[in-house]
């Protein structure tokens, strides 16, 4: 179990019934999933992440293998997804407050 994960739970256990922003609202809101994998001369590793949102905003996370030699596929791609969903939760936050500052007036 991941750390979103750990927290969704925690936030359910907790009964935080107020607006939030939710594990499964951040899913849902990832349209597609691109990975770029880059060889940098020097031979690290850089895989990059790019998350399309429903709406069309693409947000981006990045994971580097120092050593080639330790590059696992798997590892790099759940590390760049993990840090570009990192980036979309302040954005969905953002987005949320807005609604409801704009629902008050």
């Amino acid at each position: 179990m991941d750390n979103n994960e750990q927290v969704e739970k925690m936030c359910k256990e907790l009964k935080t019934d107020a607006p939030r922003v939710s594990l499964e609202d951040l899913t849902n809101n990832i349209k597609d999933v691109e990975i770029v994998k880059h060889v940098t001369k020097s031979g690290k590793i850089i895989r990059i992440a790019l998350l399309e949102t429903q709406c069309g905003f693409t947000v981006t996370g990045e994971s580097v293998s120092v050593s080639a030699e330790n590059d696992r596929p798997e590892i790099g791609t759940k590390v760049a997804i993990d840090n570009a969903k990192a980036k979309l939760w302040p954005l969905m936050g953002y987005h949320l407050s807005m609604k409801l500052h704009e629902d008050s007036q």
